[in-house]
């Protein structure tokens, strides 16, 4: 759970740079005891060639906390949107789904075909 007083670091319990694997998280707002699906993202790519993953350096935190969305990182893009949408809380899920052992699912294919189902508002279509 995130909410706009909170640190975003220090809240996001996702695995980071200690853990190299690939997954997705999926985003929630809450407003007034309800959740909406708003944003479905990846952190971590499997090589065409290789068939290998490539993880995020610093992991599914990572790419939560550190990534960029317009050029700016992308927890104050959370942030601005919770402002304009007067939104009171995110609830962050992740899943991993690639750690080059037990789990072998593409990151990219499970995005896409959760946000062709779902189709978040935060999401570029």
């Amino acid at each position: 759970m995130f909410q706009a007083t909170d640190q975003l670091s220090k809240v996001c319990n996702a695995p980071g740079e200690d853990f190299k694997c690939g997954g997705i998280y999926i985003i929630y707002a809450e407003r007034k005891g309800v959740s909406d699906l708003v944003y479905i993202g990846i952190s971590g790519r499997i090589d065409k060639q290789s068939g290998q993953l490539i993880p995020r350096k610093d992991g599914i935190k990572g790419r939560i906390v550190n990534g960029k969305r317009d050029g700016k990182p992308r927890k104050n893009y959370w942030l601005r949107e919770m402002d304009i949408e007067n939104i009171e809380r995110l609830k962050f899920y992740w899943y991993v789904v690639h750690d080059n052992d037990s789990f072998q699912d593409s990151p990219e294919a499970i995005e896409k075909e959760l946000i062709d189902i779902y189709k978040p508002r935060w999401n570029r279509t």
